[in-house]
């Protein structure tokens, strides 16, 4: 993956966005074991937390939180592969998983506890049983890796929102964490809004990547404000060809398709000013 410069953000658009769909669902259906790793092994958060993964440049891989065993493990977006390591460690196991199920998935990483521990899990590695995007893997067929520049594209929108959303976290103290959540299969981060003489006034912002869903099928950058009744009739212009989303729910876009459309060596510019213009655009509604 060729880098446009130091900051992580890579070049983009060797494969028509559009054109992304199933690998995408694949991805979203292989991030479900990862989760499970270390869903099964740690405490439940009130916010559900010890379930999200976060990106991590170094493995190219959204990885899920360490287990109380030392392990934690990851899914390497550009070659669909299954990772295990230790936190702060090397790579000690990893396979494809091209040709594989779902069910193979979680037996590998059972079997690789057992041979780096000593002992088997001592809870099943489970994954959830909530809504997901439909995928013939999840009924037993095996992931295919037919397109693997689809893989390849795709971790570089990964890595490019989460180069994103930590420039927006780094300039304004407030933002959670950036993580991807296995539900929606999105990197994203949130910020609570006190108004004053009221800490819990519930108006916060939400800001991230998504690699594509049934809203649009290519990945886009959304900023989404939360706690206020109507959204605004004539909100203004955003940023760099972003644009509002008002069917079910309202907030600023940026699609790839949009981004893909301005010159090379300012796309990383122009996804950072979205970000910043359709936050500064939602702190103004939710004051309102």
């Amino acid at each position: 993956m060729k880098q446009e410069n130091g900051s992580g953000w890579r070049e983009i658009g060797q494969i028509d966005p559009v054109k992304l769909a199933d690998a995408r669902l694949q991805l979203h259906w292989a991030a479900q074991p990862v989760m499970a790793f270390a869903d099964c092994a740690l405490e439940k958060l009130s916010d559900d937390s010890q379930a999200n993964l976060g990106w991590r440049d170094d493995f190219e891989a959204i990885v899920g939180r360490p287990r109380p065993d030392g392990l934690a493990a990851g899914l390497r977006i550009a070659d669909l592969a299954l990772l295990v390591f230790p936190p702060d460690g090397a790579i000690v196991d990893e396979i494809s998983l091209g040709g594989l199920t779902l069910d193979q998935a979680v037996s590998w990483l059972a079997t690789v506890v057992t041979k780096l521990t000593g002992k088997m899990p001592e809870k099943p590695i489970s994954i959830r049983d909530y809504e997901m995007p439909a995928h013939p893997v999840a009924t037993g067929a095996p992931f295919t890796v037919d397109h693997p520049g689809a893989f390849a594209e795709l971790a570089r929108w990964f890595a490019n929102g989460n180069s994103a959303l930590q420039g927006l976290v780094s300039r304004d103290d407030g933002w959670a964490e950036v993580r991807c959540w296995p539900h929606h299969f999105d990197l994203g981060t949130l910020i609570s809004l006190e108004s004053a003489g009221n800490a819990s006034s519930g108006r916060s912002i939400g800001a991230g990547l998504s690699p594509g869903d049934h809203w649009y099928p290519e990945p886009y950058f959304y900023v989404n404000p939360y706690g206020f009744a109507d959204p605004p009739e004539n909100p203004p212009p955003l940023e760099s060809g972003g644009h509002w989303h008002t069917e079910g729910w309202f907030g600023a876009v940026l699609t790839a398709t949009s981004i893909l459309a301005i010159p090379e060596d300012s796309r990383q510019l122009a996804a950072s000013s979205f970000l910043r213009g359709a936050v500064a655009v939602e702190r103004g509604f939710l004051s309102d």
